[in-house]
C-alpha cells in the first residue's frame, strides 16, 4: 500500500488552523521577538560607574541674582541613574576683556593683571521619572569670590552612579 500526502484540510488541521506557512510564521515572528526582548535587557542593565559630564559658559553679569546662575534643566540624555549620583564640579580660567592673554605654558601669569577667580556649582533640583531614576539635575553656578561685571569662567560637572543606559 502506498503512502498517501495529507489533504489540505488534514495540514490545516495539523497546524492549528493557520497552515504550514501561518504556523512558521508565527513561530519565527516569536523568535524574532525573543530575540529583541533579550537585547533590549541587555542595553538596560544596571552598571555601577556610569558617568555624565556637562560643561559651560558662565558669565556674571546683571542676569547673576546674587552673584549666581541658574542652569536650564541638564538632561542626562540616555543614562537614568537608579540612585542619586555622586555630583563634582570644578572650573577652568577663562580669558577676561582688555587683558594680555596668556602664552600657551602660561608663563605670563600675572595674579594682578589675569583675575582668577574659580567658580563652583551645586545641585538646585534633581529630576526623575515615574521610576524614580535621576534622569536630570537643574545647578547653581557661581564664583568663589566677588567677580567684576561680565566675569567669564568654565563651569565642568560629573554626575556617577549606578544607572541603566535607556533607548537606543
Amino acid at each position: 500500500m502506498a503512502e498517501r500526502l495529507p489533504t489540505t484540510a488534514e495540514l490545516e488541521r495539523a497546524f492549528g488552523g493557520k497552515g504550514v506557512v501561518g504556523q512558521t510564521r508565527s513561530v519565527f515572528q516569536a523568535l524574532r521577538d525573543e530575540e529583541a526582548r533579550g537585547r533590549n535587557l541587555r542595553e538596560v542593565q544596571l552598571k555601577d560607574n556610569y558617568s555624565f559630564q556637562w560643561t559651560q559658559l558662565a558669565v556674571f553679569d546683571d542676569k547673576a541674582t546674587g552673584g549666581q546662575l541658574v542652569t536650564d534643566w541638564i538632561d542626562f540624555a540616555q543614562l537614568h541613574f537608579v540612585e542619586k549620583p555622586g555630583f563634582m564640579a570644578a572650573s577652568q580660567r577663562m580669558a577676561q576683556e582688555d587683558e594680555t592673554p596668556l602664552d600657551p605654558e602660561g608663563t605670563n601669569f600675572d595674579p594682578v593683571e589675569h583675575l582668577s577667580v574659580p567658580g563652583t556649582a551645586m545641585v538646585l533640583a534633581w529630576r526623575q521619572d515615574e521610576r524614580g531614576f535621576y534622569t536630570g539635575a537643574k545647578l547653581l553656578l557661581f564664583a568663589l569670590a566677588s567677580v567684576p561685571d561680565g566675569y567669564k569662567i568654565l563651569i565642568s560637572a560629573t554626575w556617577m552612579g549606578p544607572a541603566v543606559r535607556m533607548g537606543g
